[in-house]
């Protein structure tokens, strides 16, 4: 069997306390811009874990017993970095991993939930860490630009869940619409297209929202809305901000930008508060065009005075505020900007090198981009005024 064929799972229940609670508080400091990581490995330990071959429904493999042996998995490596993380909460998290250290890159992943945790290594697949309502997963797509039926990759997906695992992903026709349940995305492969990932049955097919050019940033508030932006990755591209009550059938549309491509849309979670982005194409780092922000579930719309000068991440979007991370144009490093009353304003610094910025008024985190590797995620239980880091792994 070919290693790419592989699919490695290590499941470990964990009785340690959450993370967070066995983590130093670390002051907030401004950080510098995204670099390039590179260099030797920092020291870790080694750990040895067992590795179980589950098999794959629906194939040869299923056929064959599960084979037990030692390995040290990607998410183990003192070479591997995180490259993305969703948080639920502090103990429900999960986050991909990549090893580089030698070609090709190695691929692995790691999901976390109510005090347990399971490990899938995948071939040359890179994983992507999603959140499914407050279920976090992890992914590993097709690697074809185009979402095609005949893409040879497709037996190599996984869908990694802590509960009800499934270990290979399904193609779909595409559609126009979805269903209550299914999942919009626009990370997993392609140019950023928006894809629909349906965890009952392991399958996954482009959505071409009918009126909608260049739908992208999905986000799904508590009433079931779904919100994108639109708008060509050109310039003179006119944006939208667009949202549907059933599954994609119609959509509603108000003016983001009239020439500037959209970017980012983040939603309260009672889909009152609304805060979307345009870009400037061309622009080094993503320069803001214009940010726009609704108090009143898309009714009436502002555009935010004094707007940092390109967006590092999010907007993170709280009932009636919200928070980005921002840059001005004279200034290299970033800062925590809030955004109230259809201003911005500079709050405070964040950690060094971080990289994007999720969550909810419960929970920020990110990335930190520290040398050599990537491999802590800083977290803010206050909305930005102090940070922990911990490693997802």
């Amino acid at each position: 069997m070919s290693e790419l064929k592989e699919l490695a799972w290590t499941v470990q229940e964990s009785v340690q306390p959450a993370p967070f609670e066995q983590l130093e508080r670390r002051g907030v400091r401004r950080r510098r811009r995204r670099q390039v990581l590179t260099g030797a490995a920092a020291a870790g330990a080694t750990v040895a874990v067992l590795v179980v071959l589950l098999p794959l429904g629906g194939n040869a493999r299923s056929q064959q017993p599960p084979v037990v042996k030692e390995s040290d998995p990607v998410v183990l490596s003192k070479t591997a970095e995180v490259r993305s993380v969703a948080m639920a909460t502090a103990g429900d998290w999960s986050a991909s991993w990549a090893d580089c250290a030698s070609q090709p890159c190695r691929y692995g992943a790691t999901v976390s939930r109510h005090g347990s945790k399971v490990t899938g290594l995948g071939g040359a697949l890179p994983f992507v860490a999603l959140r499914a309502g407050d279920e976090p997963i992890a992914v590993a797509a097709p690697s074809g630009a185009a979402l095609d039926s005949a893409d040879p990759t497709w037996p190599e997906t996984v869908l990694l869940r802590l509960d009800g695992l499934r270990t290979a992903l399904h193609y779909a026709k595409p559609t126009a619409d979805f269903t209550t349940g299914e999942i919009l995305t626009d990370r997993l492969g392609g140019n950023g297209e928006l894809r629909v990932l349906n965890l009952q049955d392991s399958t996954l097919r482009q959505l071409r929202p009918a009126g909608l050019d260049g739908a992208r940033s999905p986000v799904r508030d508590n009433t079931g809305r779904w919100w994108v932006v639109t708008g060509k990755s050109t310039s003179g591209s006119r944006s939208d901000i667009a949202w549907t009550d059933d599954g994609g059938k119609t959509w509603a549309k108000a003016l983001l930008d009239p020439a500037n491509p959209g970017a980012k849309i983040a939603v309260s979670p009672d889909g009152r508060t609304v805060v979307a982005s345009s870009w400037v194409d061309g622009a080094t780092l993503e320069a803001i065009g214009l940010l726009r922000m609704s108090t009143d579930r898309g009714a009436h719309w502002t555009t935010v005075a004094d707007k940092p000068w390109a967006r590092g991440g999010g907007p993170v979007v709280f009932n009636g505020s919200a928070v980005m991370l921002g840059q001005k144009l004279s200034d290299p490093t970033s800062s925590l900007y809030g955004i109230s009353a259809g201003r911005a304003k500079p709050l405070n610094g964040v950690p060094d090198q971080l990289d994007d910025l999720a969550g909810d008024e419960r929970l920020l985190y990110g990335i930190q981009l520290e040398r050599p590797t990537a491999q802590k995620v800083a977290v803010s239980t206050d909305q930005g005024r102090t940070w922990r880091t911990f490693e997802p792994r």
